[in-house]
């Protein structure tokens, strides 16, 4: 089985709605934070965590994978509704996802 862990980068979605502004950092700081609490707090191995991004996501997972050492995702299916590349293309993904941990 697996689980799916989403989180929220700071300055947008909900916390925009505080007033928090979105930045570079902040973005790293949430990856940061997401990733600790699945280690620490749910005591899950490195190797139970597969981490993935789309759009802004992308980046900042790119840099926690190299940061950690972690394995490459193999290639992404086709999405169902149009057949292009990608869990969920930019046509078809929900708005807002930015990053996803999947937990076996």
């Amino acid at each position: 089985g697996a689980d799916i862990f989403l989180f929220e980068y700071v300055g947008y979605c909900i916390s925009a709605e505080d007033g928090h502004k979105p930045s570079q950092a902040g973005c790293y700081r949430a990856i940061d934070a997401a990733w600790r609490y699945l280690v620490t707090v749910k005591n899950l191995h490195p190797s139970q965590i597969i981490v993935w991004g789309r759009s802004l996501g992308t980046g900042v997972v790119l840099d926690l994978a190299s940061r950690k050492s972690l394995p490459k995702i193999p290639g992404e299916p086709e999405c169902k509704q149009c057949g292009r590349k990608g869990f969920s293309c930019e046509k078809h993904s929900p708005a807002g996802l930015a990053a996803v941990a999947l937990m076996s």
